[in-house]
């Protein structure tokens, strides 16, 4: 067995809710058929571009996609019973009756995560090595402690969110791929400390996340990997400079402009009044919190300032108060992320990050799925070693 097999369960348990898989007897691969997602997708043999010296170590924050593939397990719902509605309004239609169909069924999130994650390994810059990293349900970390009303504003979980989440994990973990979940450690400093780890130790590597808070570790030889509406995107330390008419080497001054500015995703107040464009503009001027706070306090913002700032007086005011200066360092180091961390994953060999996906494993991974009930992935599994197999 993996020696990081399942590592949210080696540190702390059982922690995630399912009602476990239910057996059924092997099936021969040759036994599934090709499914269409499979045969129009582009063909998912391993290429790899150069990477760094120790490879290119992608890094999953999972529970971003779980969320992902939820909802749009929820919308494909939502279109097919408004597709039966239109028939069923058109006499010369037909309407499939099966009421079964027109709620989303255990699993469709699942899948729909599986095909992401095929698909991401199969990148002509894909990886030569993985890491998913999930929060344990229902931990605080230090942010809660500082802030009670951290990320506490969000909409309420949909109810089979832990159910899917639990499934996919099953899959990944059967993949071979390590998961890290550290009790009151968030997942983003989890990411964090192992990414800036990696890149020292000579890898190129990929965050994959929507999280904007990452945008603060960008530098040469550490991306992200974002999913838009045409795709998924690499964004890498260019983007961010020429997104915010910020250097390239400074992205590490994306924490102060959100301590200033506010991160209303993670209900992080920032400065009353400043807001994103000031924020901007006072870090493009003079760089960190601390500088800005000091060329504040000495009043001489307008007269360092290289360009013409927009800054009102009442803004001034509130950056030189004891409750402005308060919140901006309050802020900044809510939002920092933790990089420094001497935890057990990050006293891993690399090697144990190695992505195998070697013919070998492939019935053992698709018999998994068989006992999840994912029969529909079956075949794209297949396909899937199969090419590597092949490459």
């Amino acid at each position: 067995m993996r020696a990081m097999r399942l590592m949210h369960r080696s540190i702390s348990g059982r922690v995630w809710p399912s009602s476990g898989p239910r057996a059924h007897p092997p099936r021969p691969l040759s036994t599934y058929s090709h499914s269409t997602a499979a045969a129009t997708r582009q063909s998912p043999r391993l290429l790899r571009t150069a990477a760094g010296n120790s490879g290119r170590l992608y890094i999953l924050d999972i529970l971003p996609f779980a969320h992902r593939c939820v909802a749009s397990a929820e919308k494909s719902i939502a279109t097919q019973i408004s597709a039966q509605m239109a028939a069923l309004a058109n006499p010369q239609g037909t309407m499939n009756t099966d009421t079964k169909k027109s709620f989303q069924p255990p699993g469709l999130a699942a899948h729909k995560f599986i095909e992401l994650l095929l698909e991401l390994l199969s990148r002509v810059d894909g990886p030569t090595h993985v890491a998913a990293v999930v929060d344990v349900p229902g931990q605080m970390n230090f942010r809660h402690q500082m802030l009670p009303s951290y990320k506490g504003h969000r909409a309420e979980k949909p109810p089979n969110l832990y159910d899917e989440l639990s499934r996919m994990l099953v899959m990944i973990e059967a993949m071979g791929i390590p998961i890290l979940s550290v009790p009151g450690v968030e997942a983003d400093d989890v990411c964090g400390a192992l990414a800036v780890k990696a890149v020292k130790d000579g890898f190129d590597i990929v965050l994959v996340s929507p999280d904007r808070d990452f945008y603060q570790l960008l530098q040469p030889g550490l991306s992200l990997l974002k999913y838009t509406k045409t795709g998924p995107q690499l964004y890498t330390h260019h983007d961010w400079a020429q997104e915010f008419t910020l250097p390239a080497d400074q992205a590490h001054l994306w924490v102060d402009v959100r301590a200033l500015g506010g991160d209303p995703g993670d209900n992080i107040p920032g400065v009353k009044g400043i807001g994103m464009t000031t924020a901007l503009q006072l870090v493009r001027e003079f760089g960190s919190v601390e500088h800005i706070l000091e060329v504040v306090e000495k009043g001489q913002v307008h007269e360092q300032a290289k360009e013409p700032l927009k800054l009102r007086k009442s803004q001034e005011q509130m950056l030189a108060s004891p409750e402005g200066v308060t919140a901006a360092k309050f802020c900044k180091k809510l939002i920092t992320i933790v990089t420094e961390m001497k935890l057990p994953p990050l006293r891993q060999s690399w090697d144990v990050y190695k992505l195998n996906l070697g013919p070998e494993n492939a019935e053992a991974v698709v018999e998994v799925a068989r006992a999840m009930q994912l029969h529909w992935i079956a075949a794209e599994l297949v396909e899937f070693y199969r090419a590597n197999a092949e490459r």
